[in-house]
């Protein structure tokens, strides 16, 4: 991702250490840019078909229009050459419609995609919005929401997601807050939180 130029490309890296574009994620951010498109980028089945012979989508966070874009790719072949044509099949916007102001802080700053598949097939995934010190969990297009109660702490800045070996576990997910205030509320220490989400 290079969201100062809000781009995504795909590259496949060659033996002699080189590097070859095969792809570019489709994406027009208006005479105005700075959507900082490619802020976050992440992989995995989170748009129907979940057929295992089609690969995983593409996510990608825009943080300055506060969109989330996912993107199926096909391949094809061009002067002998392997190439994906990527195409938009899902975009998401926040839950909230309070005018946020995006920037590099809204709604997309941060992706991550749970292990194992839940309803239909389908990946849960995670999106961070920390200029409003929430999280959002997605299956499909359906979202659920996790505020933090200190609204300025950004909350949800990074995001991942715990590997569990059962995969009868319910997998965690941690977030960064990094102006969570220290106990004694004189300064921003930052702090990590660990969330385990609702069985589905």
């Amino acid at each position: 991702g290079n969201p100062t130029h809000d781009q995504v490309r795909i590259y496949r890296w060659l033996p002699d250490g080189g590097h070859l574009l095969i792809g570019q994620a489709p994406f027009d951010a208006g005479p105005q840019g700075n959507a900082k498109f490619g802020a976050a980028v992440a992989l995995g089945r989170v748009y129907p078909p979940t057929d295992l012979t089609v690969g995983p989508q593409l996510i990608v966070g825009a943080p300055g229009v506060e969109r989330v874009f996912v993107y199926r790719a096909s391949k094809s072949i061009q002067a002998l050459e392997l190439k994906l044509e990527l195409e938009l099949v899902m975009e998401l916007s926040s839950p909230e419609q309070d005018g946020g102001s995006g920037g590099d802080d809204g709604f997309g700053h941060s992706l991550a995609v749970e292990p194992w598949p839940v309803a239909g097939g389908l990946h849960s995934f995670w999106v961070g919005d920390p200029q409003r010190a929430q999280v959002h969990r997605f299956i499909g297009d359906a979202g659920l929401s996790f505020r933090h109660d200190e609204p300025d702490s950004f909350f949800g800045y990074s995001l991942a997601v715990e590997f569990p070996p059962d995969r009868m576990a319910q997998p965690k997910l941690v977030l960064g807050a990094p102006r969570h205030y220290a106990p004694a509320g004189t300064y921003r220490a930052g702090a990590v939180y660990e969330l385990t989400p609702p069985a589905v």
